[in-house]
């Protein structure tokens, strides 16, 4: 497609058949500014393109940036990931350069596109993600007057259930108990950054992980450091 997309307001397009990607690797992916691109290489994660809503990626490195990188207002960084008896155990590191920026932090399990890239796909009226079928209290406060901070928290992640637990010393102890099996689909669990009137400062991807009929799992963990940057 050519042309011109005015950044601001809605924008509807007629109906057209697209086939699926599969294997290939797009040229330009349009995505939000404030959603961390988890899924894409480490060497792609940085926009060609950006402004305060939307960021232009190249994951097949056909097109130079056009301009210099985002700030890098928080960063995840997942360290000794493991599995144990069906759980996900890992050590997660959280760096915030901009404490004006956010108000408060969850965890959301969301549903995700089938895409290589896993990008959330539903969406409440006001735009933002929604909660999803799993919700878990964050551990994150801004602390104000330090430019910048660093936290470091153990977890362990139960992807058929959607649990999530968190390492208070002696033990894990679940942020959230789920009575009832996630149901097939694809998912991701992210870290969220949320605005004193709630509404998402940033989305960051952390693990995407698969679920059949037959009860079968398969997950993936995004590697390396993963940058947001803050609406």
């Amino acid at each position: 497609m050519f042309g011109i997309v005015r950044t601001f307001g809605v924008h509807l397009r007629p109906v057209f058949q697209v086939e699926p990607l599969g294997d290939v690797v797009p040229d330009l992916v349009v995505t939000s500014a404030h959603v961390a691109p988890s899924g894409f290489a480490p060497a792609a994660r940085s926009p060609i393109w950006w402004n305060d809503e939307f960021a232009v990626y190249s994951p097949s490195g056909a097109y130079q940036p056009l301009m210099e990188p985002p700030p890098r207002h928080f960063s995840v960084a997942l360290s000794d990931v493991r599995t144990t008896s069906g759980r996900l155990a890992f050590s997660a590191t959280f760096t915030d350069r901009a404490t004006d920026r956010w108000a408060g932090q969850d965890w959301v399990v969301l549903a995700a596109d089938g895409s290589p890239w896993a990008l959330p796909y539903e969406f409440d009226a006001k735009g933002r993600v929604r909660k999803g079928p799993r919700w878990f209290k964050g551990q994150l406060e801004p602390v104000y007057r330090t430019q910048v901070h660093e936290y470091l928290y153990l977890y362990e992640f139960e992807p058929r259930t959607g649990t999530l637990a968190l390492w208070d010393g002696s033990g894990y102890a679940s942020l959230w108990q789920a009575h009832t099996e996630l149901g097939p689909g694809e998912w991701i669990l992210a870290v969220r950054l949320t605005e004193a009137d709630l509404d998402e400062a940033a989305l960051i991807p952390l693990l995407r992980f698969s679920l059949t009929g037959e009860g079968d799992l398969t997950y993936e963990v995004y590697q390396g450091t993963l940058d947001a940057a803050l609406a």
